[in-house]
């Protein structure tokens, strides 16, 4: 788990990124610091998967004891009480590797449209999947939530995959290229927001108004998606629909999207991002 400034990665994190052992050399201390293009990497922004310091992190330099944790804070990075780093200032290999150009942009392949009769088995396996994943609460605020996203017009389609996703559409398209969504639900907790399948999607191909999304969602307690992550797909988890505050408030955030969505594509005027 990378923290902070993404461009720093370790010779075992690039070597997992890059899928080839032998691409980089090996038997290098944990702490070497390696060269990609004349920029130095320091090891201190790589973390154990826990959010934590390893216990075996050494400086190379002779005498340094500085603490990697404190230059980290010094650099931004939040860290609880017990040590461990914000999730949500982390970075995964997977988005990591998306920075490098490593994954690919596309959207997932079970995104389809299948016939109307596969949906509803698509979408009773995922209220399955989802009752025994989550708390009772948990499963009627996301249905809550759902069902408000179909009143203001939405779409729900799911994905044929073993853990049966659910995609919140924004607006009707019969074309893969062509779908705009928000939200992705898994049941096992996870509410993907996908920033990254909306580079290419106007109006949220504009940096700004995926921000301005972001900043939005943030509002929402429980919610908290760094600016470093704009264009990726960071998450929040599932029970944040729980609460009636909470589910009201991301309601009225998505009902935003979807008219920033409808109005481009209806040719209405660029939005703004307020």
């Amino acid at each position: 788990t990378a923290a902070g400034d993404p461009d720093h990665v370790t010779l075992e994190l690039r070597r997992e990124l890059l899928g080839h052992s032998d691409i980089l050399p090996t038997g290098q201390d944990s702490a070497e610091r390696v060269s990609t293009e004349g920029a130095a990497i320091p090891a201190h922004r790589v973390l154990k998967a826990a959010g934590v310091v390893s216990p075996d992190f050494r400086w190379l330099e002779p005498g340094r004891t500085d603490s990697p944790e404190q230059m980290l804070r010094d650099e931004g990075v939040q860290f609880d009480d017990a040590g461990r780093a914000s999730k949500a200032q982390r970075f995964t290999s997977s988005e990591l590797a998306l920075l490098v150009g490593l994954e690919p942009e596309t959207p997932p392949a079970e995104l389809s449209v299948p016939a109307l009769d596969a949906q509803a088995d698509l979408r009773d396996r995922f209220i399955g999947q989802l009752g025994e994943a989550q708390s009772p609460e948990t499963v009627h605020g996301l249905l809550a939530l759902l069902d408000g996203w179909t009143k203001l017009g939405g779409r729900l389609e799911f994905g044929e995959a073993g853990e049966v996703s659910c995609y919140m559409m924004a607006t009707e398209a019969a074309k893969l290229g062509d779908k705009i969504w928000p939200l992705t639900v898994y049941p096992s907790g996870k509410v993907e927001v996908v920033f990254q399948y909306l580079l290419y999607r106007p109006p949220f191909d504009r940096w700004d108004l995926r921000d301005a999304f972001r900043r939005r969602l943030n509002e929402v307690p429980g919610i908290e998606l760094p600016i470093a992550k704009v264009s990726m797909r960071p998450g929040f988890h599932v029970d944040v629909t729980a609460g009636e505050v909470a589910r009201q408030a991301l309601l009225s955030h998505l009902e935003w999207f979807r008219q920033q969505a409808t109005d481009a594509a209806e040719g209405e005027d660029l939005p703004t991002s307020n």
